[in-house]
């Protein structure tokens, strides 16, 4: 009997990408672990949709931390162990995910079983998270613990030598270790079509947006102050590219501190601006017809830009202080937009 493939994932993106994979490699025995704090109901409020995929909710699981992983290894490996009987392919977010570093030394998969998920922007270039100053203190203690070490590569996800998939919807863009022999899936396909078969609501916020503003977790990892938030916010807003728009759409970043976020462009702006929800912004490309895609570079408008191209609309970054891995994001966006995109810093 053929095992399970299991796919490890924590955004609701990852949750698009996952249906893409098994509609790419026509997988029917699988089964996707859902790691976010926020049940994927949230993400995904109609139910319909995802109550005919085969998901099991570890999101009263913190897996964020070591305490966590350390805290919650025996529920999630007795709750695995009651669902699947053997694994034959591992597909995950991050290779070094602590539900992932389980499951591949508890059922013993080797490396080339082992397939990454697309994650955005950061698929693009060589990183590293959590870093090797981190991450190798966690991995002795680990091998003390549990008999085990930790991934400890250099790079994490196509930049780990040692994966058998790697999949993305930019083939050409994608990073990938020059000693890798990874099988690249292109996915973009497959994508389009998941998110043609969402069923969609009769209105939302995008849908007379002039201009997508991107914001990252700026409160969330407190980057920003409240009141930097409020300098940042007007100075897009009054900028030339911006100030004749009246209908800007500010797409915060998933995990995002949103209530805050409200009150703060409620008491300084009113209704200068509108929040969209945080439910991935690709479920709705082919309601948005907006003229710009704008703020600090996402995987948001790096993915508009791979799955529509559409000629007449117009990119500006705006870029945040204190963003991880801005420098790189950055390089990611000039390269793959080419001549299709301004950089305008505020300070």
């Amino acid at each position: 009997m053929m095992g399970t493939t299991v796919f490890i994932i924590d955004s609701p993106l990852h949750f698009i990408f996952t249906i893409a994979i098994i509609k790419k490699l026509n997988i029917s025995n699988y089964s996707i672990h859902w790691f976010n704090k926020t049940s994927l109901q949230v993400y995904f409020p109609e139910n319909i949709y995802i109550d005919k995929y085969n998901i099991i909710d570890f999101s009263n699981l913190d897996f964020e931390s070591f305490s966590g992983f350390i805290n919650n290894y025996n529920q999630y490996i007795t709750e695995v162990k009651n669902n699947i009987d053997s694994i034959d392919y591992l597909f995950t977010c991050s290779d070094t995910h602590f539900g992932f570093e389980i499951l591949r030394n508890i059922f013993s998969i080797p490396w080339n079983n082992v397939g990454i998920i697309e994650d955005g922007i950061d698929n693009y270039f060589p990183h590293r998270m959590p870093s090797l100053m981190k991450q190798i203190p966690k991995s002795i203690i680990n091998k003390i613990r549990m008999s085990y070490f930790l991934n400890v590569s250099r790079y994490n996800l196509g930049g780990n030598p040692k994966i058998g998939f790697l999949s993305t919807l930019s083939p050409e863009h994608v990073f990938l270790h020059k000693d890798s022999k990874a099988k690249i899936l292109n996915i973009k396909n497959e994508v389009k079509t998941v998110l043609q078969q969402y069923p969609k609501k009769s209105k939302n916020v995008y849908i007379e947006a002039e201009v997508i503003l991107f914001l990252p977790a700026v409160l969330y990892y407190n980057r920003m102050s409240e009141k930097e938030v409020i300098s940042y916010l007007r100075y897009v807003k009054t900028h030339p590219k911006i100030s004749n728009y009246s209908n800007i759409v500010i797409k915060p970043h998933p995990r995002e501190k949103i209530k805050l976020l409200k009150e703060i462009i409620l008491k300084e702006f009113f209704n200068e601006f509108q929040i969209a929800g945080i439910s991935a912004i690709e479920l709705h490309l082919s309601d948005i017809k907006a003229d710009i895609w704008a703020g600090s570079p996402s995987t948001g408008m790096l993915n508009k830009y791979l799955l529509s191209k559409d000629k007449n609309t117009e990119y500006i970054l705006f870029p945040t202080k204190k963003k991880s891995g801005l420098n790189e994001q950055i390089a990611v966006l000039e390269k793959v937009f080419c001549k299709n995109l301004d950089i305008y810093y505020q300070y």
